[in-house]
């Protein structure tokens, strides 16, 4: 095992061992399955490995053929950044990755179509729910030509689903450019009400709900 892997796997115990960590992703609606899948972790107030990233929830990123890269970091407390990465470096370039894309190419493959989202919890809860073509950004200023030829690859066809607010309305269409330039030629805008994201769509209104949004998106856009 290698620095990274090591790490992931202490802040994965670390998340079992922590009731604030355990409550708040059953706020969020995971299950264990999913978070083990995920190897969704925790960093402590006194972490063994990477002390900034002290009292957050730790969302490990694989690379495209699976291979540990690095991880995010959201906070779980009044922090005044709520999301914090690894640094740049040769093998963890934020322009170069989708989240959940290692769990989601086959199904990309598969379907010739993927869903994209903004935040880890947004391809997480897709995945819970049965949705395994999605990936995330990983915000709204991360996804560029680069992130979209991944994509492009595999998919004829992308949904972009990100937050209702108008950030997300924003990243949208920079997403669509990006995704254009990179040769996809079937974009589809999949528009969600202002303080929604993906994962509470599913998590309050269900994956029936959810499909039906992509499939009116689908339906109604312009020709």
């Amino acid at each position: 095992m290698n620095e990274l892997e090591i790490a992931v796997d202490y802040f994965h115990d670390e998340f079992k061992k922590s009731d604030g960590a355990k409550q708040y992703a059953k706020s969020r609606g995971l299950t264990k399955e999913i978070i083990t899948k995920f190897k969704i972790g925790y960093a402590p107030p006194n972490p063994k490995y990477a002390p900034r990233f002290r009292n957050r929830l730790i969302f490990p990123i694989w690379e495209q053929r699976g291979n540990l890269v690095g991880w995010t970091g959201r906070t779980l407390v009044n922090a005044p950044a709520k999301y914090v990465n690894v640094k740049e470096s040769l093998t963890f370039k934020k322009s170069r990755l989708l989240y959940a894309y290692n769990f989601a190419r086959d199904s990309i493959y598969e379907n010739q179509a993927a869903v994209l989202c903004e935040g880890q919890m947004d391809a997480i809860m897709l995945h819970q729910y049965g949705i395994t073509n999605a990936v995330a950004s990983g915000g709204t200023s991360s996804f560029r030509v680069t992130t979209a030829c991944l994509l492009s690859r595999y998919a004829r066809r992308v949904y972009i689903v990100f937050d209702g607010d108008q950030a997300g309305r924003d990243a949208a269409l920079a997403a669509e450019k990006h995704l254009t330039d990179a040769g996809v030629l079937d974009i589809i805008h999949v528009p969600l009400p202002d303080k929604e994201d993906p994962a509470s769509i599913l998590l309050n209104q269900g994956k029936e709900h959810f499909l039906g949004l992509l499939n009116d998106a689908r339906q109604n856009r312009k020709t």
